[in-house]
């Protein structure tokens, strides 16, 4: 009696038992997952911080090419050139070489979404203040800059020394490269309203700013 009693006993403590199994296979998958993803975003962030160094030497170029270029931004300018060749080590697939840099120039250049320039300095009001007109064209005049005054003018609170400094931002939008990083990346770019323009692409914002005197008359 007492031993089918035992039996029975053992019995209706087994399914609690295996419930349990269940619950810590599904408790060491979550773990599992979250230690992959915190490992993978570290790995991210060490190719993020070297992206952002290249994304630092692009601005400083396109800003050196649109000093000589009368600080033009467009689709064809010398400064959106120079940004994109800039960026070409991002976009190298294999060991540097000859022919692999000119394939990731190439690369850079049709990735017409992955980088945008903004002009900060001059700005609309440098112009308005310090701008000329000659030509059908208004500018801001580069010649004996050390001569003239220095008097600040209202609407931009500059000189016109202060004018001819040429100031950008370039955007880099950054493709995540790790596993699960770039769902969650566009999440918590969402989360915080960042980065529209790159996060409607699965990207992220990686931007740089530098300032240069002109070396040209800046056109607006």
């Amino acid at each position: 009696m007492s031993h089918r009693s035992t039996f029975g006993a053992r019995i209706r403590r087994s399914p609690p038992a295996r419930a349990m199994r269940g619950a810590t296979l599904v408790e060491m998958a979550i773990t599992m997952v979250i230690f992959l993803m915190v490992i993978f975003a570290i790995a991210e962030m060490a190719l993020m911080y070297k992206a952002k160094a290249v994304v630092d030497m692009a601005a400083l170029a396109a800003a050196r090419a649109g000093a000589v270029d009368n600080a033009r931004s467009g689709l064809t300018s010398q400064m959106r050139l120079a940004g994109k060749s800039a960026l070409a080590p991002l976009y190298m697939k294999r060991a540097a070489g000859r022919g692999e840099l000119a394939g990731a120039i190439v690369r850079a250049n049709v990735d017409v979404s992955g980088m945008f320039i903004d002009v900060l300095n001059p700005s609309p009001a440098s112009f308005a203040d310090h701008g000329v007109t000659a030509n059908g064209r208004r500018f801001i005049p580069n010649d004996n800059l050390m001569y003239r005054s220095t008097q600040v003018k209202g609407g931009s609170r500059q000189n016109i020394q202060d004018a001819n400094l040429l100031k950008i931002r370039l955007t880099y939008c950054y493709k995540p490269v790790m596993p699960l990083n770039e769902e969650f990346l566009s999440l918590v770019l969402a989360w915080f309203n960042l980065g529209d323009v790159c996060r409607a692409q699965g990207r992220v914002p990686i931007r740089s700013e530098a300032v240069v005197r002109m070396q040209s008359e800046a056109v607006g």
